[in-house]
Formats: structure tokens, C-alpha cells, sequence
């Protein structure tokens, strides 16, 4: 993602695009002197070298936050929700967005099961983007990933750890509880039970 900004003898439009667009979001921004697209404004250029000396970890934002461009401080912080998979021993985890100014931006789950403490770390995990959110970002969650392999009558803590391209990590997540009852091997679908042949 990309932004693109023009002067227009806006005062202070330059440090303002690049403390938001490329220092807080990360994008890639391109500043055009007034107004016209086929020139370039160096001031961008000119403050990259304090992105290179990022140490501050990602913040967690909302996606919800795009909607009728009202802003919201109510930020989802790591996971937002847990629900079973195709059976009992599957979590599939849900969080937003975290934004930082040195992408890419990646998510650490953490799983620890609750009796014994033992830890699971999937770490740069491979998230699919929640079809719900596409049609309603102000209710769902915008990332999910599917954990497999959960034991039977066990309880988990599961969290999200967000960090950016420089390792800078936002551990601010509790996690959510998870239990996992007992096995199911798998959920009775439509079609799956017949009576008298039918």
C-alpha cells in the first residue's frame, strides 16, 4: 500500500503525511510539489534515515477505524476470537491489524496449555484474511490462522505477538482462554445422516 500526497501550500503537509503515512502506518509515500503528479518532493526522502533507526515496537490498531472515517480508541489488542475448527483439537484465532513505520509487519501466535505450561510458538504464521471482515470490518477481525493439534480436555492461553521488519516486538496481548473438551473426529454435516435409506 502507497500514499500519495501534494503541497499545495498546505502548511506542514509534509511532516504531517510522513508522520502518519510512513512513520506510523508504513507505507510507501510518494510527495508531489504543488499539485503536479509528474514531479517529486525530496522532504520525504530527506527524514528515511530515521526510519532506519526504528526501536519502537507496533501498535495495535482497528480496522474498524476506515469506517465513515471516524476514529476509534477502542484498539483491538491481539486476539479478538477463538472458535473450534473442523474438530475439537482445532482453534481458529482471530486478531486485527498492528501498524509500525518498518514493515513487513508479521504475528507470532502463542500457545500455552494451562496444566502443565508447556508452550507452542508459530512463529511468522501464514494468516488468511476473514471473509466476515471483508463485508463488516467494524464488528470482525481482519486476520486468522487455524491451529491444529490441541489435546482433549485441556485449556490453552493463546496470544498474538506483533512484530516489524527490525524485530521490534508489541507484547502487550493477555491472550485468550481456550478449552478443548474432547474429541470430535468430525462436525455432522447436512447430508451426512440418513433415515430409511433417505
Amino acid at each position: 500500500m502507497f500514499s500519495l500526497e501534494y503541497e499545495s501550500g498546505r502548511a506542514g503537509i509534509a511532516s504531517n503525511a510522513f508522520d502518519t503515512d510512513i512513520r506510523q502506518f508504513g507505507f510507501t509515500g510518494y510527495l508531489c510539489q504543488d499539485g503536479n503528479l509528474n514531479t517529486t518532493d525530496t522532504t520525504f526522502l530527506d527524514r528515511l534515515p530515521d526510519s532506519q533507526n526504528d526501536k519502537t515496537a507496533p501498535t495495535w490498531d482497528t480496522t474498524g477505524n476506515v469506517l465513515y472515517n471516524v476514529t476509534s480508541e477502542s484498539f483491538r489488542i491481539g486476539v479478538q476470537a477463538i472458535v473450534q475448527g473442523d474438530d475439537a483439537t482445532q482453534a481458529l484465532v482471530s486478531w486485527d491489524v498492528a501498524i509500525d513505520q518498518s514493515n513487513e509487519i508479521s504475528y507470532d501466535i502463542v500457545v500455552t496449555a494451562l496444566d502443565t505450561g508447556a508452550v507452542t510458538k508459530y512463529a511468522k504464521v501464514a494468516y488468511e484474511t476473514n471473509p466476515k471482515w471483508l463485508h463488516d470490518p467494524a464488528t470482525y477481525s481482519a486476520n486468522q490462522f487455524l491451529i491444529s493439534g490441541l489435546t482433549a480436555n485441556t485449556s490453552y492461553n493463546i496470544k498474538v505477538l506483533a512484530k516489524d521488519g527490525f524485530g521490534n516486538t508489541n507484547i502487550e496481548d493477555f491472550g485468550l482462554t481456550y478449552s478443548v473438551s474432547t474429541t470430535i473426529s468430525n462436525k455432522i454435516k447436512e447430508g451426512d445422516i440418513k433415515v430409511d435409506g433417505l
